[in-house]
């Protein structure tokens, strides 16, 4: 048993078809199905069940999967700790960032970190905060950068920005005579926000004995702002992410609701190793 036949066992795994997993390796199946076959004899046992168009994992299968998983990832880890051991602070570093994050974490992180560290250059990829954490879960980036509410299993959590939600709208609107709103003033008014802040909103409105009026549910702050320009309704969402669009036209009123906030954090995952930079970038905001 090698780490490259661990690596073909893990393709076919994920693609759940030996004939896909060739595709995706640039192999022919017949040396794959035959590596999948001294895989098995190796190990004495069947890792999967064949069927008419995929397969199943056995118990071993899945057992040897988990086990797979493991092996590789130390082995990714222990080739850029050995890389590392030659440089200092002076490369890549590859996060991942939720929209509404950029224009806090502009202002106030990665232009203080260029400052101290100007070596260091950026391999940005940008997504939903679910989006995020499969990237960082995959090893494909080793910072994310994203907003709570999120699932924290695994994950090494640094609290980096805290700021109240906003309403916003139209001009043409007035939903109060100052800039500040209760949540009695968003009865009754059709609300815009990303899906994540759902659950939160209806339990801040329903412990006040109200009911939202939800008119758009969405997947990002841009398309709620977006939607809020249009006249469509008010948009709830960070503060910082006004900066998103073009915003002269819009009213902003800050929501008076102690609940009603979120935070941006600086998240890698837990027991995995980080290169140099990105173990100064996660020290540096500690």
């Amino acid at each position: 048993m090698d780490i490259k036949q661990l690596q073909y066992f893990l393709t076919i795994c994920e693609e759940g078809q030996i004939t896909a997993a060739a595709r995706r390796l640039h192999m022919a199946q017949p040396p794959l199905s035959y590596q999948l076959k001294m895989l098995e004899e190796e190990l004495g046992v069947a890792l999967v069940l064949r069927g008419k168009h995929h397969i199943q994992l056995t118990d071993a299968g899945e057992l040897l999967r988990e086990k797979a998983e493991q092996i590789c990832r130390l082995c990714e880890d222990t080739k850029k700790e050995v890389q590392d051991a030659k440089t200092q602070v002076a490369h890549e570093l590859r996060i991942g960032i939720v929209s509404s994050s950029h224009h806090a974490f502009l202002e106030n992180g990665i232009r203080k970190f260029h400052e101290d560290f100007p070596k260091v250059s950026f391999v940005l990829k940008e997504g939903n905060t679910f989006q995020i954490l499969e990237l960082l879960e995959k090893g494909l980036i080793e910072i994310g950068v994203v907003r709570t509410p999120y699932p924290q299993k695994n994950i090494k959590a640094i609290p980096f920005w805290e700021e109240g939600m906003v309403a916003v709208c139209d001009k043409s609107q007035c939903l109060s005579k100052d800039n500040r709103l209760k949540l009695q003033d968003l009865t009754n008014v059709p609300l815009i926000y990303y899906e994540r802040y759902a659950s939160l909103l209806e339990d801040c409105f329903l412990q006040s004995g109200l009911l939202p009026t939800c008119f758009c549910i969405n997947q990002d702050a841009r398309t709620s702002l977006l939607w809020a320009k249009a006249g469509l309704g008010v948009a709830i969402v960070p503060k910082s992410a006004i900066a998103l669009i073009e915003h002269e036209n819009l009213k902003i009123y800050d929501i008076d609701h102690p609940r009603l906030t979120t935070s941006i954090h600086i998240i890698c995952m837990k027991d995995r190793y980080l290169s140099e930079t990105a173990q100064t970038f996660i020290d540096y905001y500690k």
